[in-house]
């Protein structure tokens, strides 16, 4: 599932109904506007963090990917040397039991395409 939530803290509780509805493998948030440091903390009950991109400049964006617990996954780092603020957001993880790689971007609006 993809979501550009705007804010993650205010949307766990929302997270956890759609969890309990849908049983999703894979949650790839953008917008989520956390610090790396608050992503560390970050507890989605029946997830793990798996990667993520965080400003440090600028405020808001950023994007994060989590899968179920129980689910093998390699956080796919040849991508995150293209991960720019405002320009493209990446985070990317390999799911090597479904040959599946699965990559957030995010592009603000604001971002400078030259």
């Amino acid at each position: 599932m993809f979501w550009n939530v705007c804010s993650i803290t205010n949307k766990l509780p929302l997270i956890d109904i759609l969890n309990s509805q849908y049983r999703t493998d894979v949650l790839c948030i953008a917008e989520h506007w956390l610090a790396a440091t608050d992503i560390n903390n970050l507890v989605i009950p029946g997830y793990v963090t798996a990667d993520f991109f965080a400003r440090e400049e600028h405020l808001h964006g950023g994007v994060l990917i989590c899968i179920r617990e129980g689910i093998e996954f390699i956080p796919y780092a040849k991508l995150s040397c293209f991960s720019e603020e405002l320009v493209c957001e990446l985070a990317a993880v390999l799911l090597p039991s479904r040959s599946t790689l699965v990559v957030t971007l995010y592009r603000s609006p604001t971002g400078n395409l030259s």
